[in-house]
């Protein structure tokens, strides 16, 4: 059985990758970052830029204690391409953090800008939280004819 700390290290990943996934979903139709399903809702791109802030809110904060809320938005990122390009561009930041991942800041008691918790419950905040966000986009590919790629919650 693998450590903890090296599931939660290769979820992460798998996480990332998965974002990739979705974005390649959108190869075909770049338009669609900026489709929403009904008035109010979030629209795609708006979504995946939530996701990558809330990934690095999070890395950067249990690796370094900052918790600094970053700017991503579809003002700046406002097509396809700039969304993955800002993926592409993140890529090595985010595998060094996730690196820096040891059972000294998974333990440690962090005040964020929300709460207090330890790292191990941020850590496992943020898979929550991207969980959810991957099945509000796997339901708006589906809305739009997409089938979209598979992904595995637990490695």
């Amino acid at each position: 059985m693998d450590n903890p700390k090296v599931i939660l290290k290769q979820q992460i990943l798998t996480g990332i990758n998965y974002i990739s996934q979705l974005l390649d979903s959108l190869k075909d139709t770049p338009e669609l970052v900026l489709y929403t399903p009904t008035d109010g809702s979030r629209k795609m791109g708006d979504i995946l830029l939530h996701i990558l802030r809330a990934l690095e809110y999070y890395l950067v904060g249990v690796t370094s204690d900052s918790w600094i809320p970053l700017k991503y938005s579809l003002e700046t990122y406002d097509s396809f391409k700039k969304i993955t390009q800002l993926l592409e561009s993140r890529q090595d930041d985010y595998t060094g953090m996730i690196e820096k991942i040891d059972g000294d800041n998974l333990h440690h008691k962090y005040t964020t800008l929300q709460s207090q918790a330890f790292g191990l419950n941020l850590i496992i905040e943020l898979l929550y939280h991207q969980s959810h966000h991957f099945g509000q986009l796997q339901m708006y590919l589906r809305l739009n004819g997409i089938n979209p790629p598979h992904y595995e919650f637990l490695v």
